[in-house]
């Protein structure tokens, strides 16, 4: 697994040359991306194909949400609390007495 950033500096090329034959070696079919993303992403051979299903692709946000944290009427409307959780006290542990 390699990204342009560190093919450049391993081979002595510029970014934008690294970039240059990554792309070719991917529409040779050589090497796959595996990140989906389209910035800094990462490459594998061809063969190490199935990594690209393990990894996860980025979180994005949601359409027609705004940016920071939702507030907590939002959140509570969106995830409502799951009846079938058990909820007890929990007991201190106990402390160590030489």
């Amino acid at each position: 697994v390699v990204s342009a950033t560190r093919l450049s500096a391993e081979l002595g090329l510029s970014l934008k040359a690294a970039y240059i034959y990554l792309e070719r070696f991917l529409e040779e079919g050589l090497i796959v991306e595996v990140t989906h993303r389209a910035a800094r992403r990462l490459f594998a051979l061809k063969d190490m194909e199935p990594l690209r299903e393990i990894v996860r692709p980025p979180k994005r946000s949601q359409p027609g949400r705004k940016r920071g944290r939702p507030r907590k009427k939002e959140s509570q409307e969106t995830c409502p609390p799951d009846e079938n959780v058990d909820i007890r006290p929990v007991e201190p542990a106990p402390t160590f007495a030489p």
